[in-house]
């Protein structure tokens, strides 16, 4: 009987080792820029970027708009707090491609912007995904960070861009 026990957990041991994959998430945005962060755009736009986990697969990502209200390029508080959640999607796991449309096309139009309480000017996108392990990657504590990011939060995974209409 012992025996069999110690069989039992030394199986499951190693198939729960083996089974086990780390999260990896690669997400971003690439239009309106999210390297060098120097767009200028006319509304309605239609969000472009990558998001997959090749391991695991995601099983949603959210994309926010907020407005960058001081034009100082850090993310404040009061800014955080007037973000609109401009698409919640679920299963989407394109591995490898990095223009996919992250958000329908012009979806980024005068509804949405306007919830934000402002027209015109500096606005960040921010992108955040959660793995079918139920990672999420990156958190949304980006207060403080600029567009360029920091070491868990990738420069892509924020953009600024200057919005018109």
């Amino acid at each position: 009987m012992r025996h069999g026990v110690f069989i039992m957990v030394f199986l499951s041991f190693w198939v729960g080792l083996f089974a086990w994959v780390g999260s990896n998430a690669k997400v971003g945005i690439t239009f309106p820029d999210g390297e060098m962060d120097t767009s200028n755009v006319k509304f309605p736009i239609t969000v472009k970027g990558f998001c997959w986990n090749a391991e695991q697969g995601i099983d949603y990502y959210d994309l926010y708009l907020f407005p960058d209200t001081d034009s100082d390029g850090v993310i404040d508080s009061e800014e955080w707090a007037k973000r609109v959640r401009v698409r919640h999607q679920e299963d989407f796991n394109q591995v490898n491609i990095y223009n996919a449309n992250l958000s329908e096309r012009y979806e980024v139009d005068t509804h949405i912007v306007s919830q934000t309480g402002q027209f015109t000017g500096y606005f960040f996108l921010f992108i955040t995904a959660r793995d079918l392990n139920g990672d999420v990657w990156p958190d949304t504590n980006i207060v403080g960070l600029t567009a360029d990011g920091d070491s868990t939060h990738p420069d892509t995974t924020i953009a600024r861009f200057y919005g018109r209409w």
